[in-house]
Formats: C-alpha cells, sequence, structure tokens
C-alpha cells in the first residue's frame, strides 16, 4: 500500500499554506485488489428458522416457517448472520411477506431470515445414495479441492477508492489455475495464478463470462448492489467428473481488506431442468427428480416452453420448472496474477 502527504490543519479553517497546518501520511488505497478463496463452507441443513447459514435472499419474499409464503415453494427461509439485511423485522412485513424497510435485524424470535440456500439440504440428500463413491462426504471433498487449487475462484475487485465507504466498486470473478508446483496442500497468500481463458470472452480481462458484479464499500463490507449472471459452482469428482451449473442473480459479499477476504458470503440460483440434467447420468433420473424436485425453493419467473409463471417444479422427466438456490460462506486471500495473466491449466503445476 502506497502513502501520499496530505494536510491535517490543526486549528478548523486554516489550510495547507498554514504556519499551523501539519502534513501527515495518507494511506493511498490501490484500485484494484486480487483476491482466490482459500476456504468454503456451505453450512450444515437448518433445524429451524433461526438456524444461521449463509446465502441471500434471492426472491425478494420472507419465507415463513411453516413455507405458505407465496413464491416460497414451501420451503421457509432461514436467518443470515454475515449479513443483517438479508433479514426482516417481523412488524416490517407486508401482506406479501415483503420488507417494508433494508434496515434488516438481528437473529432473535421479532426477526424473520429471508435467506434462500437449498445446498445443505442438497448435499445431505445426495450423501446418502453415494455414501460408497464418496464416503467422507461432499462437504470435505469441497475443502479438500479448494485446498488443493483442483477448484480455484478469482476475485478481481476493480474501480477502488476507498476501503470504508465507497459507492461504486466492480466484481469480477474467475475460475483460475496455480501456476507454482510446491506446496500443494493448502492456499497460501502472495502465490501466483493465472486466469482460466475460458473465465473470459476473446481473451478480455475485463470481460468475463459472468457478468460483472457491481457493488459498493460499506463500513469495510463489499454488498453487491446489480448481481450478476453466469458463475458456475463447480465440484469435481475423483474420477475426473465434474459437476457445474450456471448460476443467475449472484451476490457476493465480504469484509474487504488488502490482506485478504473475511466473513465472505456468496449467494446465487442454478436452474431446476439444467442441474437435473448434469446430475441424472450419475445417479439416475429418478433419485434426481425426486431429490431435485424436492429441493427446488424459488419459482421460475420466465415462463418457458411448457411451463407456466410461478411454476415450483413439474413432474415431467428432468424438468422441475423452478430454481434451486445456493450460497456458501468463504475467506479469500491476496494473490499475484501471472504475468501472461490467462492460460489453460499449467502441467505440472499444483491442482492436477
Amino acid at each position: 500500500m502506497r502513502m501520499r502527504w496530505g494536510c491535517a490543519a490543526l486549528v478548523v479553517g486554516l489550510g495547507c499554506g498554514s504556519k499551523t497546518g501539519l502534513r501527515v501520511p495518507e494511506l493511498v488505497v490501490p484500485s484494484t485488489l486480487t483476491f482466490v478463496i482459500d476456504a468454503i463452507d456451505p453450512g450444515l441443513t437448518p433445524p429451524d428458522a433461526q438456524f444461521a447459514i449463509p446465502g441471500f435472499n434471492l426472491d425478494g419474499v420472507f419465507t415463513d416457517a411453516d413455507g405458505a409464503t407465496p413464491r416460497s415453494c414451501s420451503i421457509p427461509d432461514t436467518i443470515s448472520s454475515l449479513d443483517p439485511t438479508q433479514n426482516c423485522p417481523v412488524d416490517a412485513l407486508d401482506g406479501e411477506a415483503r420488507c417494508r424497510t433494508t434496515a434488516g435485524c438481528a437473529r432473535g424470535p421479532m426477526c424473520r431470515g429471508g435467506v434462500d440456500n437449498a445446498l445443505p439440504v442438497l448435499i445431505d440428500a445426495f450423501e446418502n445414495i453415494t455414501s460408497t463413491r464418496l464416503p467422507h462426504g461432499i462437504r470435505p471433498l469441497i475443502t479438500q479441492q479448494v485446498r488443493r487449487s483442483r477448484i480455484v475462484y478469482v476475485l478481481r475487485f476493480t474501480g477502488i477508492d476507498s476501503l470504508t465507504s465507497d459507492d461504486s466498486v466492480t466484481l469480477n470473478v474467475y475460475r483460475g489455475f496455480a501456476t507454482f508446483r510446491d506446496r500443494c496442500e493448502s492456499v497460501l497468500p502472495g502465490r501466483e495464478y493465472a486466469i482460466d481463458s475460458a473465465s473470459v470472452v476473446d481473451r478480455d480481462l475485463e470481460r468475463p463470462t459472468l457478468t460483472p458484479i457491481r457493488g459498493a464499500i460499506r463500513g469495510g463490507r463489499f454488498v453487491t448492489t446489480t448481481p450478476g449472471t453466469g458463475f458456475s459452482p463447480v465440484i469435481a469428482f475423483d474420477d475426473g467428473t465434474l459437476v457445474e451449473v450456471e448460476a443467475t442473480r449472484v451476490q457476493f459479499a465480504a469484509n474487504l481488506r488488502t490482506d485478504g477476504l473475511g466473513q465472505g458470503n456468496f449467494g446465487g440460483l442454478l436452474r431446476g431442468p439444467a442441474l437435473a440434467s448434469i446430475l441424472a447420468p450419475l445417479f439416475g433420473t429418478a433419485i434426481v427428480n425426486t431429490i431435485v424436485g424436492g429441493t427446488v425453493d424459488v419459482e421460475e419467473p420466465v415462463p418457458t416452453p411448457g411451463s407456466v409463471v410461478g411454476a415450483c417444479r413439474s413432474y415431467a422427466p428432468l424438468a422441475p420448472l423452478g430454481n434451486l438456490s445456493v450460497g456458501w460462506a468463504f475467506t479469500a486471500v491476496p494473490i499475484v496474477l501471472a504475468s501472461e495473466p490467462l492460460a489453460s491449466r499449467p502441467v505440472g503445476a499444483c491442482g492436477q
């Protein structure tokens, strides 16, 4: 971090030209900061609506515990401890379960959570049918793949003027690769990474396949103001099979510092039919339809052939019509981009 000399006048109204003006160093924030995610936690299946999990309110409503709220697909929302703005005071809810305030609230009996995150339930369901293929579970698999750089998410913030308060900051998210060949068992700050050339359009770093996420920094925390689309969460099985589905309404939040991202929060929607079509060859159509169809928790707002607006699911093969919300908590460390930042996976580097 660089420093520049500024002025702190000892007497109000006196400028730097005054004999009593004192010139002091001011920190200059880098306009661009680049990180790689070093830990992901999808959370546990909530036993009740007051059990906090990561994620965001992706449908704009605050579904009550009985799941009877309109547009809920009969699945209740949960509370957020990472971002209280995703919760709503009970007395501020209107008749359509929307919140009349953006202030949010902390967990408690008079605070209703709005977090949409079906990922913990989805993980538990598939762990029950993959116990022989994944004896240690899906959550440990995700942890291992991130630590060993098999899955690399690069987060690049640009347009930063202040780490405390900034109305306009852009976040670009890419898939990436480690370029180093040693100490492959953990993600460490300051190491070199390259960005997967498939994560950008026409090899342009400023044109990621995920539309840029527009955000702001409020009280030291980056928050999304305009969600993105095109980000694809991925799980890589040991046999090389990839489960990768494009997400929409993508949001990120994190405490932003030059030395890392803390209390990170991610959320987005997966299209039910897309997820089912990828999982069916691995686990069977009947099983996938049952699990995915029963996990859809956000209505499909746009009509597709054979569907109607507001449908949560269909029992036709591979056609649960709604969306599945996903979310996870994360942390990230600062990295260095390679001198040639766009690449395919380097041969012999960590992560293979």
